[in-house]
């Protein structure tokens, strides 16, 4: 039997939803009636299934959120008032849907099998008379990994900690044969985030499999999110573990970065780089991040599972021997303070020195002349003049000089620095990279020495049309990257600019 649709306008805000008046089903796609029971769809803005009783026992209070497969609600125990659930109620839309249904309960059968502090368990699954189908899990407080993600990228040091107790999830999972399939940061759930108690738990096992599939369920067209998915998994193959572990290789790229490493639009598309291996550079994007961490990730993000690690134990075990370091980070002030920064601290260099040679301890030095900001260049420090302390009158005999033999050895001449050149830029966001290169341009970047090979350094532009969030390994970049600025804002968002700079 066909299904009338009808076009409806939601109000401003996304806030409202389609209801069924019977079963209190909500719909996504625009029916007239609800094919479970062919009660007329309502458009309000008042979830009907808050304050009803679900299963005899749950108690549903309010709506949590909204996943790919149903409306998740905080709930209690209408008996044990003090116990809090979180209760996901299937769209009425996939309710429709006989494989869907199956999916549905499968996720309430595999996770039931998992009892791990690392996985989201469930307590229980029903059916409402009115056809209903729900899924009771435990509630968990804090927010998904996604969305702490919109916040920035993490450092090396968490993105460590938190992949390791994710792989403790996973294997706990693969142990019990079971593949999550939809290992991506809004499943991920993060409690107490930023603090020293911070925890990650798996959740969502909806596009879930076991060892004990019908092989049909196993391979039957594909399900899964591009951006984080294996190859193997978008054409529809059978997946083990492996993908999972590729996955959480994109998930990690994304805690480092604060980006996917492919981006392109279709699943064809995706599936097209990733089987290329183009991706975005990891090194550029995370200079500072260690580098046994970068290898993991890319032999995470290997097209073949065969090269990937065998396990989420064996990436533990990886994880145990990166080497972390802290993230170099160059602030840099901004231009109407930097002139005040440097004259201070030449003043202190000035009167440490000038204490130090005369042997007595140093007293009140004389005020700087008055040196206007547009007069005083990034590096140029002569022009500020600090007096030195004067000598004590007392003194009136010179102590003689030391012998050449005694004389104190000069400290070592740095190797002089050399010219730097830009070697490659990536950008991340609406700005297009025609832009960003003018602006490049606009900056003295020809100025810029330094002694290391490599260079690595980042900025954002904002709707301020303004580099802001400059970090580099290199302060002479850091403080001309400052001065970048654009024609244009981005559309969306901010875009982020990842430069690298050798030595010429």
């Amino acid at each position: 039997m066909s299904i009338a649709t009808v076009p409806t306008a939601l109000p401003a805000g996304g806030s409202a939803i389609r209801c069924c008046g019977i079963c209190g089903a909500s719909y996504r796609t625009e029916f007239q009636r609800c094919p479970n029971d062919g009660g007329e769809l309502v458009l309000g803005v008042v979830d009907p299934l808050v304050g009803m009783t679900l299963g005899d026992h749950y108690v549903i209070e309010a709506l949590l959120g909204e996943g790919a497969m149903g409306r998740v609600y905080r709930a209690h125990h209408h008996r044990l008032t003090g116990r809090r659930f979180a209760v996901k109620v299937m769209l009425g839309d996939l309710a429709v849907d006989p494989e869907m249904r199956m999916r549905f309960a499968r996720e309430a059968e595999a996770t039931s099998r998992l009892d791990h502090p690392g996985v989201v368990g469930v307590h229980d699954f029903g059916r409402t008379p009115t056809g209903l189908l729900f899924l009771v899990m435990e509630l968990v407080e804090g927010e998904t990994l996604g969305r702490v993600l919109r916040r920035g990228p993490m450092a090396p040091e968490r993105v460590i900690r938190l992949a390791r107790q994710l792989c403790h999830g996973l294997a706990h999972a693969h142990a019990r044969g079971i593949v999550h399939r939809d290992l991506k940061p809004d499943n991920i759930l993060v409690v107490a985030p930023g603090t020293p108690a911070e925890r990650v738990r798996i959740s969502d096992f909806g596009l879930a499999i076991t060892h004990d599939d019908d092989a049909r369920l196993t391979t039957s067209g594909v399900v899964c999110t591009p951006a984080y998915a294996a190859p193997e998994q978008l054409f529809g193959r059978d997946v083990d573990g492996r993908a999972d572990l590729y996955a959480l290789g994109s998930t990690m790229f994304e805690m480092l970065t604060g980006g996917i490493p492919v981006f392109a639009g279709d699943a064809q598309q995706v599936t097209a780089k990733k089987l290329a291996g183009e991706m975005r550079s990891l090194s550029v994007l995370a200079p500072n991040a260690p580098a046994p961490l970068i290898k993991l990730i890319h032999k995470l993000l290997e097209a073949d599972p065969a090269k990937r690690p065998p396990s989420a134990t064996d990436v533990i075990a990886r994880l145990d021997g990166t080497a972390t370091s802290p993230t170099i980070a160059v602030p840099v002030l901004p231009p109407k303070h930097r002139w005040v920064a440097a004259v201070c601290g030449i003043a202190t260099l000035v009167i440490a020195g000038a204490a130090g040679s005369s042997g007595i301890a140093p007293t009140t030095a004389s005020a700087p002349e008055a040196v206007e900001p547009a007069k005083l260049a990034p590096h140029v420090i002569a022009t500020a003049r600090v007096e030195a302390p004067p000598r004590p009158r007392a003194i009136t005999v010179a102590p003689p000089p030391l012998p050449p033999r005694l004389a104190p050895v000069p400290a070592p001449v740095p190797a002089m620095s050399a010219s730097l050149r830009l070697v490659s830029f990536d950008v991340e966001g609406s700005l297009s990279r025609a832009v960003v290169e003018r602006a490049l341009e606009r900056v003295d970047l020809h100025a810029c020495t330094g002694n290391a090979p490599v260079v690595a350094a980042r900025f954002t532009i904002g709707d301020s049309r303004r580099a802001g969030n400059v970090h580099a390994t290199s302060r002479c970049v850091a403080d001309a990257l400052a001065h970048v600025r654009t024609e244009v804002a981005p559309d969306i968002g901010e875009t982020t600019i990842a430069l690298r700079f050798a030595r010429r």
